[in-house]
């Protein structure tokens, strides 16, 4: 085999197990800037200024950001079938049928060990070329979610200015407070 076939398919089998592993940390990294950004959104008191307005714009291009690196990071994750040869025992089947068939109709044991080796090789190459694709493709969507992930964090990043700024320059809103009267309070009030 001038091609190794097999060794195709090890290697992209691999790269499914990796692309997998590359997933998590993303997705943790995006939960924690939708917890970030859902913090600051509470607790900044919006208003009709431009520091407001700059705060909600930059909190929703970070929320929308944040959409579309989750979107990506699923599609990285869901929806991917890979192909994997026959098994073990199928294709030991598959052998001894072929070398019945030489044997009987053939040129004997050469031919079918032969033509064996072009079926495992062809199984491999179509495996192996079907597995790269969809490696291909979970590859791009992790980097558009990557990508994503980086926007979100500029504009979380900018959206923090007006919040601090906001937390540390503006005036408080007055908390009320209501003394509730108990009855313990009443019936002394009575009694004298």
């Amino acid at each position: 085999m001038p091609y190794d076939y097999r060794d195709n398919y090890h290697r992209e089998l691999a790269r499914r197990n990796d692309l997998r592993a590359a997933v998590n940390t993303p997705v943790g990294i995006l939960a924690l800037m939708g917890s970030l950004l859902a913090f600051m959104f509470q607790n900044y008191r919006l208003g009709l200024d431009l520091g407001s307005a700059f705060f909600g714009l930059l909190s929703l291009a970070s929320g929308l950001a944040i959409g579309v690196g989750a979107f990506f990071l699923a599609r990285a994750i869901h929806g991917h079938t890979y192909k994997h040869i026959e098994c073990a025992m199928r294709l030991r089947e598959y052998h001894q049928a072929l070398g019945n068939w030489h044997t009987k109709y053939g040129d004997g044991k050469a031919a079918a060990d032969k033509d064996f080796d072009d079926y495992l090789e062809q199984s491999y190459a179509r495996a192996g070329d079907h597995n790269a694709q969809l490696n291909e493709a979970r590859s791009a969507d992790l980097f558009r979610a990557h990508r994503a992930m980086i926007f979100a964090a500029v504009f979380a990043g900018a959206a923090f200015l007006p919040f601090a700024y906001a937390s540390h320059y503006q005036e408080q809103a007055p908390v009320l407070v209501h003394i509730a009267e108990t009855t313990q309070s009443k019936h002394l009030e009575e009694d004298e």
